[in-house]
C-alpha cells in the first residue's frame, strides 16, 4: 500500500464535487474541527463527516492516550466522543453536524496537576483543544469536569446544569440526537401521561406501537435515532432525499440493486462519499398514525415502576408517564477482544453497515469482514456494492453445523435463498468467503494497517503455521448480538440466560414481563432477527392494549383482553392466556409463527455459537476493556491470584466495565474470560444492571425533579383521530376519559401480587 493511500492528510472535501453529484442532498455547510474546516451535509453525523474528510481519529484514551474514533457506530461504546461549541461530550456517531459548530476532542483525562499537550490530541488534522472547562469522560459512567482545568465554581456550575451551550429563544439548549447533555435550560418537564410508551422504533417497536394504537391506545415512541426503523431498516437521513428510489434492506427479495458509488472526490482523503438516496417512509407508517407520537433522538436514562403509571426519564429533559411500557430496545454487536482491536479503522460489523447504509460513507477502501454469523454476508455485500474492495469474509464457524439442524430451516424458508443471493454477489465481486478463519490480530500505529488471519480448529484455537497477513484500512468484526437489557433490569424485570449465557428478558407467551405493565419484544427477549422481532412486537402491543381494557373494534380483532387473564402467575411472570373468541385465529397464527421463527433462531445460535478458543488469541497486553484500558493480564491476575470469581468483584478490583460504556462492549467477553480462568460459570448480568441506563451529565441529574403524584393526575386518553400523526414537542393537556377497571389486575386477583408480596395491585 502506497504512502499516499496510508497517510491521510484529512483534506477538505470539495463542495463543488457534491454539487456535481447525481443527486442533491441539500446545501453543504461547514463546521470547524481544530484548525480544519470540515464540509458536511444536512442530516450527516459529525462522525461520518469527519471520516469522509479523512479524519481517522479525534480523541485519545484516558490512560494510554490511544487514538479513538468510531467503533460500534450506534452509540453503545462511547469511543467517538467529541464536544460541540464547548459543551458536554456527545457521541459523534449519533450527533448531526451543524453549520458553524466548533467541534473538538474532549481530550484525555490528565493526571492531577497536569494538562495534555494540545498538539497530541487528535490523530487526523491538527486538533488543538483549548483548556476550557468541558465535561469529559471520568471513566465512571458519568460526565464531569476536570478540576485541574476549572475551579470549584465551574464544577458547581456544571452540577447545577449550567453547562455552556447555545441557548435558543425557548430556553432549550441546541438539542441534537445522540447527545448526553441536551437537557432543558430550566426545570424538568413532566409530559402528559399516555396509555403506552414504546422504547425503540425498530421492527419490534414499530409493530408494537401500531398494534397498540390500532387498538385505540395513545402511544409515544422513543428512539435514540433521528428516524424510526432501527438498525435493520436504517436509511440515510431524510435530508439526503434525491431522485433515486428508496433502498430497502438487502435481505428483502424485492430490493433493487443499490446505486453505483460515485467516484472519490478530490480531497476525500481516499474515503468515498456515496451518492445520496432518499430515506424510505418510516416503517409501519408510524409517522402517519393519528394516535402515535414520535420522540426521536431521545434515550431513557432512568425508569421507575409504579401504579397506575410507570415513569421514564429522557435525555433532553422530561418525564414520560405511561400505564404500560413496551421495551423493544434491540441489541448491539457482540465484540470479542483481540490484539489491536482498539485501533482506529476496526469497527463492529454493524458499525460498518451503519456508516454505509445510514450515512453513505465508506470508512475504508481495503476492508475485511470477520467473526461469525449470517450478518457478515449482508455487511460484505453492502461494502462491495458501495465500492469497497472486500479482501475476504472470514467466518469462524463451519456451515457443516447445519447438518443436524436442517428441519429448523422450515422456520424461515427464504433464508437459504437470501444467503445464496449474498454469496452469488460476493462471488461476482471475487470476494473469498473462508470458513474456520478469523482475524486474530490487527496491526498499526495510529490506525489499522494490516490484520492477521488464522485458520481455526473446531473450538476456534488457531492452527499452527496457518496464518497470513493482509494490508487493510478498515475491518468489520461481529460475533453475534447482545440484547440491550439495561432498561428492563432498571425496572426490575426478571431475566433468563440466553444464548452464550447472556441475559435476556423473561416473559410469558404473550410478552408480559415479571413487572406489571411492562412488556418486552424483539431482541431483548432473545436475539432472533427482524422477522421474529416484528411478530413479537405486534403480539406485545396488542397484549398491552388489551390489558389496559381497550375495546375498540381493532382490539376485538386482536383477540386479547385482560378480562380473560386467570389469577396467579407462571414461573414468576404475571398474566395468563389473553385470547378470546373474536381474535383466537389471529393470535394463534402469531404464536405459531413466533414458535417457528424461534426454532430457526435457536438453530442459528447453535451453528454460529462463540467457541472458547477465542481466548487463546489474546496476549497479556491485549485490552479487554476499551474504556478503562484493562489488559488481559490484569483480569487473569484478579481471577487466579485474588480469587475473583464474579463480575461485580472483577469491576471493583480491575475497573473493567467501569468506563463510559458501562460494560456494554466488554461485559460479555469479561464474563467469558473469568469463566475460563476460574472454571465456573460467570453471570454477566451485573455488567448490565445499573440505575442510570446511559451516561448523563451532572446537570441533567441536578435538573431532575419529582413529577406530580401520579395517583392524582388525570388519566391518559386517546385523542380524536386526525389526518396526520403527532410529534410531541412538549406537555399536552390530558383529556378525561373512562378507564377500564381491569387494568393491571388479572381476573380473580384481589390481594398481594404473587410476584411482589409486599405490593398490592389496585384499580386506579
Amino acid at each position: 500500500m502506497t504512502g499516499s493511500e496510508r497517510d491521510l492528510p484529512g483534506r477538505l472535501r470539495s463542495t463543488e464535487a457534491h454539487q456535481k453529484a447525481e443527486t442533491h442532498p441539500g446545501t453543504p455547510f461547514e463546521f470547524t474541527f481544530g484548525t480544519e474546516v470540515v464540509p458536511a451535509l444536512p442530516g450527516e453525523t459529525i462522525g461520518a463527516a469527519l471520516l469522509a474528510a479523512g479524519v481517522r481519529s479525534w480523541r485519545q484514551s484516558r490512560h494510554g492516550r490511544r487514538p479513538r474514533t468510531l467503533f460500534c457506530g450506534i452509540g453503545a461504546c462511547f469511543d467517538c466522543l467529541v464536544t460541540v461549541d464547548g459543551g458536554p461530550a456527545v457521541r459523534a456517531c449519533l450527533t448531526p453536524a451543524e453549520p458553524a459548530a466548533v467541534v473538538a476532542a474532549p481530550g484525555p483525562l490528565a493526571p492531577p496537576g497536569t494538562l495534555a499537550d494540545p498538539s497530541e490530541v487528535g490523530i487526523g488534522p491538527a486538533c488543538p483543544v483549548a483548556n476550557r472547562a468541558g465535561p469529559v469522560d471520568l471513566g465512571s459512567g458519568s460526565v464531569g469536569t476536570i478540576a485541574d482545568r476549572a475551579g470549584p465554581s465551574e464544577v458547581a456550575r456544571v452540577a447545577a446544569g449550567g453547562v455552556a451551550g447555545r441557548v435558543g429563544p425557548s430556553g432549550m439548549r441546541r438539542r441534537t440526537a445522540g447527545t448526553m447533555a441536551d437537557e432543558p435550560a430550566g426545570s424538568d418537564v413532566d409530559f402528559a401521561p399516555v396509555d403506552v410508551v414504546v422504547v425503540g422504533a425498530g421492527p419490534a417497536g414499530s409493530a408494537a406501537a401500531l398494534a397498540a394504537a390500532d387498538a385505540g391506545c395513545r402511544v409515544t415512541v422513543i428512539d435514540s435515532g433521528a428516524a424510526p426503523g432501527g438498525q435493520y431498516h436504517r436509511q440515510p437521513p431524510r435530508q439526503f432525499a434525491a431522485g433515486r428510489p428508496a433502498v430497502p434492506h438487502p435481505g428483502d427479495p424485492a430490493a433493487p440493486q443499490p446505486s453505483d458509488p460515485a467516484a472519490p472526490h478530490p480531497g476525500d482523503g481516499g474515503r468515498a462519499r456515496l451518492r445520496r438516496q432518499p430515506a424510505a417512509a418510516p416503517p409501519g407508517e408510524l409517522a402517519g398514525h393519528p394516535l402515535i407520537s414520535l420522540r426521536p433522538g431521545r434515550t431513557v436514562w432512568a425508569a421507575e415502576p409504579g401504579s397506575p403509571y410507570l415513569r421514564l426519564r429522557l435525555t433532553g429533559g422530561g418525564v414520560l408517564r405511561a400505564r404500560a411500557v413496551v421495551i423493544a430496545t434491540g441489541g448491539h454487536d457482540l465484540a470479542l477482544p483481540f490484539p489491536g482491536w482498539d485501533l482506529p479503522g476496526v469497527l463492529t460489523a454493524g458499525g460498518l453497515q451503519a456508516l454505509v447504509k445510514g450515512q453513505l460513507v465508506l470508512p475504508g477502501r481495503r476492508v475485511v469482514v470477520a467473526g461469525t454469523g449470517p450478518f457478515l454476508l449482508p455487511v460484505a455485500v453492502t461494502l462491495v456494492e458501495a465500492g469497497a474492495r472486500v479482501l475476504g469474509v472470514f467466518e469462524a464457524n463451519h456451515p457443516g453445523g447445519w447438518l443436524g439442524r436442517l428441519p429448523a430451516l422450515a422456520g424461515r424458508p427464504g433464508a437459504l435463498l437470501e444467503a445464496t443471493r449474498y454469496l452469488r454477489t460476493l462471488r461476482r465481486h471475487r470476494v473469498p468467503v473462508r470458513h474456520r478463519h478469523a482475524v486474530v490480530a490487527a496491526h498499526g500505529h495510529t490506525e489499522v494497517e494490516a490484520v492477521t488471519v488464522a485458520r481455526l480448529g473446531p473450538d476456534w484455537t488457531p492452527l499452527p503455521g496457518r496464518r497470513h497477513r493482509l494490508a487493510v484500512d478498515a475491518v468489520g468484526v461481529g460475533f453475534g448480538f447482545v440484547a440491550s437489557v439495561e432498561l428492563p433490569l432498571a425496572l426490575g424485570c426478571a431475566t433468563r440466560p440466553g444464548p452464550g449465557g447472556l441475559p435476556v428478558v423473561r416473559t410469558d407467551p404473550y410478552l408480559r414481563t415479571s413487572v406489571p405493565g411492562v412488556y418486552a419484544a424483539g431482541e431483548v427477549t432473545g436475539v432472533g432477527g427482524a422477522q421474529l422481532a416484528a411478530v413479537e412486537g405486534r403480539l406485545a402491543g396488542r397484549t398491552a392494549a388489551a390489558d389496559l381494557g381497550r375495546s375498540r373494534a381493532s382490539a376485538a380483532e386482536a383477540g386479547v383482553t385482560a378480562a380473560t387473564r386467570p389469577a396467579g402467575d407462571t414461573a414468576g411472570v404475571s398474566g395468563g392466556d389473553p385470547t378470546m373468541r373474536a381474535g383466537r385465529v389471529e393470535v394463534a397464527a402469531l404464536l405459531r409463527k413466533r414458535d417457528r421463527l424461534q426454532r430457526f433462531a435457536d438453530a442459528l445460535h447453535g451453528v454460529y455459537a462463540v467457541r472458547p478458543g477465542w481466548r487463546s488469541w489474546l496476549r497479556d497486553d491485549t485490552l479487554v476493556c476499551r474504556c478503562e484500558e484493562v489488559p488481559a493480564s490484569r483480569l487473569r491476575h484478579a481471577a487466579t491470584e485474588l480469587a475473583v470469581t464474579e463480575a461485580r468483584a472483577a469491576k471493583l478490583t480491575t475497573r473493567v466495565a467501569m468506563g463510559m460504556c458501562q460494560g456494554r462492549i466488554c461485559g460479555p467477553a469479561v464474563a467469558a474470560l473469568l469463566a475460563g480462568h476460574t472454571g465456573r460459570p460467570v453471570d454477566p448480568t451485573p455488567m448490565a444492571n445499573r440505575p442510570i441506563g446511559v451516561p448523563v451529565p451532572l446537570g441533567l441529574l441536578a435538573a431532575a425533579t419529582e413529577p406530580a403524584d401520579p395517583d392524582t393526575s388525570p388519566p391518559p386518553t386517546s385523542p380524536e383521530p386526525t389526518a396526520t400523526g403527532t410529534a410531541d414537542s412538549g406537555p399536552a393537556e390530558p383529556r378525561p376519559a373512562a378507564v377500564g377497571s381491569a387494568e393491571f389486575e388479572p381476573a380473580g386477583t384481589d390481594g398481594p401480587d404473587p410476584d411482589h408480596p409486599t405490593e398490592k395491585r389496585t384499580t386506579p
